[in-house]
């Protein structure tokens, strides 16, 4: 796996969300399941928290791992690291298909803030739980400017499900690429 650099951004007031991007760059291995942990370390390089997980990564998928709207200043921060322990690799065909998909995409400019909206297609014979997503906001020279997510529960089979993924407000509105906003899904299991 190839975990780009983790980012820090501000979530409202004294709160940050923490955002990595996972590559899996096999076209026949997957990670069915597998844990992660951030750490967040303060100036001074002590370690200020850790938040962890699960996921999966399919086949050559891109995905960010998501932890929103913490408890920590991001003036506070100096660092963050990721750590996947254990990697125990499947064939592409012991992993699951999602067939699921995005319709309607729209970022729009809210007061001071940004909401994505969109809605959620599951084209499968099989309902989900939950289904978090991570919508991604870009600055007009394609950097990440921003991250939330959401979480819709109970997905069922053949079902459209709106959602909007709201975001604190955001000093350079102006700044946004409405045009390259990214949103990811990943079953809850």
């Amino acid at each position: 796996l190839k975990i780009d650099e983790p980012q820090t951004f501000e979530a409202g007031q004294f709160k940050s969300t923490l955002l990595a991007k996972v590559t899996n760059p096999s076209s026949n291995y997957g990670l069915n399941d597998f844990e992660y942990e951030f750490q967040v370390f303060s100036p001074f390089g002590t370690l200020i928290s850790k938040f962890g997980a699960r996921s999966y990564i399919l086949t050559n998928e891109s995905k960010y791992l998501i932890v929103p709207g913490i408890d920590i200043d991001s003036r506070d921060v100096s660092y963050v690291k990721v750590n996947i322990p254990t990697q125990n690799w499947e064939l592409r065909a012991d992993l699951p298909d999602f067939n699921l998909k995005f319709k309607d995409l729209l970022t729009l400019p809210v007061a001071k803030s940004i909401q994505v909206r969109g809605v959620l297609v599951n084209d499968s014979s099989s309902g989900f739980p939950s289904v978090s997503l991570v919508g991604i906001l870009f600055d007009k020279n394609d950097n990440i400017i921003n991250a939330s997510g959401t979480k819709i529960d109970n997905v069922a089979a053949f079902s459209e499900i709106p959602f909007t993924i709201f975001y604190p407000t955001i000093k350079s509105v102006k700044e946004i690429n409405f045009t390259q906003t990214k949103v990811f899904y990943e079953v809850k299991r």
